[in-house]
């Protein structure tokens, strides 16, 4: 099942996982699921399987930024103070 935390945990984990430098809160959300879903499989953004420096870092430069949302999402959006840290320009 899905994890679930307090108002403030969810806050705090919000504001750290923006400060991954993976981009904003929704795609950070969006890739952390994914790879937890599909890990070492096809889909997973960071597969060890696609080797060592992807898997650890390069990712994070080179990998083409698919849509953020759908079922790996959640309420993220609809939660305005998760909503309120990612800044989209």
């Amino acid at each position: 099942g899905d994890w679930s935390s307090d108002v403030c945990s969810s806050d705090l984990l919000a504001i750290l996982g923006s400060m991954a430098m993976q981009g904003p809160l929704t795609q950070w959300v969006t890739d952390h699921r994914k790879h937890h879903a599909l890990s070492d499989q096809e889909g997973d953004p960071h597969s060890p399987n696609d080797g060592f420096w992807w898997s650890h870092m390069l990712w994070i430069f080179f990998a083409e930024q698919e849509e953020t949302g759908g079922s790996h999402l959640g309420g993220v959006k609809s939660e305005a103070e998760l909503a309120a840290v990612t800044c989209r320009p």
